[in-house]
């Protein structure tokens, strides 16, 4: 077994267990460094041919071991009281050469950025080597090389998932069957409300919400500035007018205080989102919607499981809709709710969702296999072998945030994508009833790792943790935080083999989608300096600890945060833990 620890020297030491050495002192030594560097070498009888033919498996050193032979004849002798050499010195060291991740190198100009050397101890024999340019994502943890790295996303699944789908496809209930029914019935009950109706997606849970309240035509509807695109696109399918108003950037949340402003004659709704898995202040938009007269429809879907003074998100107003979007709280690989409490809303929202045609088999599969990959590349894994790589090498060219190439193009919705009018089947119900089942705990965990990093991060002057309101159940769809650079700090941490992110969620207001209905925004726009931290419920202890370390690395020289700090937000330090 390959057993590992970081020293300062920077070499990779292999050395013999005592028992191995036929009763010998000595310490049995190979030094190697990477291509364009010297090579040393003691005591070469400790190094057998057959290691040498093995090491030519290593991309960086196959070039230097003609080098290393050459060397055999010209090393000094021991000296006379030196004790006698070992025979073999090559498990430890194959070990490390063997690993494809090891071969991935930092460019010379990116040594600042690289992680600390290694030393590593094999069972047989002794090598040291110099990485100047360290592996991209080696760490230290114990006593063991941990090529493991970290992705932004974690998909969440139940043990035993691909074997419900499969036996749902047998059984012939993978296209229609009753877990629909029982997954409305019971998502209904733990929100206490009387009425769930699934959907394709979550949007079009919205849509169906908008068609439902039979809004003249271009009504007006209040929307956070700063939301997913599609939702208000959506608003505008429908033939209603959005209107956008500015967020509080310490919570990322509808600003309360600006609603007002907003309201038109024409004005008949408005859509609080739980950005982030944070609860709005519903009391206050609740209280300006009754004011009104208007209709309050909640955004949960990233707040599943989130509640608001003891109360569930999604049960304040009118009605509620949810995603069950491959990275939301109940996974799914798609699909939606609408939850009300309006019974006749409730059947004119089933009336069109029952109307749509039912997923074709072939579209149903795709969309498992299409999830079951995705959900692959980001494993810890898939993403160490096929996601960190890519990301690493994009960010030496500055290109580093691929996530642009593979979100959902920013587009009008006319007509609506064939996907999007079709019903929610029955093996994604399965899913559904087995993902609500451990909602409450996957919540805890993400709740947990938050916690950890706003304890750890609490004396760090670079960067700024969220703000959460008294009385709510946080749920942490995401852990934003607030750096003078995120970008370059996003930059650094994918070197050291955890995937950072700046922020993704659309700042509508400034979107060419919505020229016509562009506002000035200042609150949103300053969100864009936020950092995103991994905190899925897959995450172990040891990974938050390592991200806290690498986000400490590599935020450690940038500008401390001042009294107008990244959001550029006067009121941002007074009013940040306000809560």
């Amino acid at each position: 077994m390959l057993a590992a620890r970081h020293r300062h020297d920077g070499l990779l030491h292999h050395r013999l267990p005592p028992g191995d050495r036929g009763g010998h002192r000595g310490d049995d030594t190979l030094r190697l460094q990477p291509r364009h560097h010297s090579c040393e070498l003691q005591n070469p009888d400790a190094v057998s041919r057959h290691a040498a033919v093995q090491a030519a498996q290593a991309p960086r050193l196959r070039d230097r071991l003609g080098e290393v032979r050459r060397l055999h004849a010209h090393l000094q002798p021991p000296e006379p009281d030196a004790a006698p050499r070992a025979p073999h010195a090559r498990h430890g060291l194959l070990a490390l050469l063997r690993s494809p991740v090891a071969a991935l190198q930092f460019p010379r100009h990116a040594q600042v950025l690289a992680p600390p050397p290694v030393r590593a101890r094999g069972r047989v024999g002794v090598a040291e080597v110099r990485l100047l340019r360290p592996p991209l994502g080696l760490r230290e943890e114990g006593d063991r090389v941990n090529l493991r790295t970290i992705a932004r996303y974690g998909v969440r699944t139940v043990p035993g998932d691909e074997a419900e789908i499969v036996a749902a496809f047998r059984r012939g209930e993978a296209v229609e069957g009753p877990a629909v029914a029982e997954f409305e019935r019971r998502f209904a009950a733990y929100h206490d409300a009387e009425h769930a109706v699934a959907a394709s997606f979550g949007r079009m849970a919205f849509y169906y919400i908008l068609r439902a309240l039979d809004l003249s035509a271009g009504s007006e509807i209040i929307f956070p500035a700063l939301t997913f695109w599609v939702v208000p696109e959506m608003a505008r399918r429908a033939g209603l007018r959005p209107v956008f108003v500015d967020v509080d950037p310490t919570t990322f949340n509808l600003d309360p205080s600006k609603i007002e402003a907003a309201i038109t004659e024409r004005t008949r709704a408005v859509v609080p989102t739980h950005l982030y898995g944070q609860p709005c202040e519903m009391s206050e938009v609740m209280r300006v919607a009754e004011k009104h007269g208007l209709v309050v429809i909640e955004d949960c879907a990233q707040a599943a499981g989130a509640r608001y003074r003891g109360k569930p998100v999604g049960t304040f107003g009118a009605a509620s809709f949810f995603s069950f979007q491959m990275l939301k709280g109940i996974n799914t690989y798609g699909g939606g709710m609408a939850l009300t409490g309006d019974a006749r809303l409730a059947a004119r929202v089933r009336e069109q969702a029952e109307a749509e045609p039912l997923q074709p088999t072939g579209d149903l599969i795709k969309r498992f296999l299409t999830g079951y990959a995705s959900r692959v590349g980001v494993s810890p894994r898939g993403f160490t072998f096929w996601g960190f790589p890519l990301q690493a090498v994009a960010s030496l060219f500055g290109h580093y945030d691929l996530s642009r190439y593979v979100w959902e193009k920013i587009r009008p919705l006319d007509p609506f994508p064939r996907t999007y009018r079709q019903r929610y089947s029955n093996a994604q119900a399965v899913l559904g009833l087995r993902g609500l089942a451990r909602l409450d705990e996957f919540n805890s965990r993400s709740r947990e790792h938050a916690a950890r990093y706003t304890r750890g991060l609490s004396d760090c002057r670079s960067v700024r943790t969220p703000r959460v309101l008294p009385r709510v159940e946080h749920v942490y769809y995401q852990y934003c935080i607030y750096a003078s650079d995120p970008a370059l700090a996003s930059r650094r941490a994918i070197r050291r083999g955890v995937d950072f992110e700046t922020t993704h969620v659309d700042v509508c207001s400034a979107l060419p989608l919505f020229e016509e209905f562009a506002a000035p925004c200042p609150g949103a726009v300053a969100t864009e300096k936020a950092l995103q931290l991994p905190v899925y419920s897959r995450l172990r202890p040891t990974d938050v600890e390592r991200v806290l370390r690498v986000l400490r690395e590599v935020t450690g020289d940038l500008a401390p945060l001042g009294e107008r700090d990244a959001t550029g937000h006067a009121s941002f330090k007074k009013t940040l833990h306000a809560g």
